[in-house]
């Protein structure tokens, strides 16, 4: 079971089939088209821009002793 799992074209959900990262690329460029966001050097939004965006948030938001350390 994967925690994004596939929606098949019927709208049913295939749980041992994981999202693709073009399928997600493909979200977020629909989402953003059209948008006036401002994106450095004309590239385009990534799931990696999203990781560190989750990252930034716990840093900043998240009560003390909540954060997980990305050490070993």
């Amino acid at each position: 079971m994967y925690v994004f799992s596939v929606m098949g074209t019927a709208g049913i959900m295939q749980p041992r089939e994981p999202l693709s990262h073009d399928a997600v690329q493909s979200w977020i460029n629909e989402a953003v088209s059209g948008t006036k966001i401002a994106v450095s050097n004309g590239r385009k939004f990534t799931t990696h821009m999203y990781q560190h965006g989750g990252a930034q948030y716990q840093y900043m938001f998240a009560p003390i002793g909540i954060t997980k350390s990305a050490g070993p």
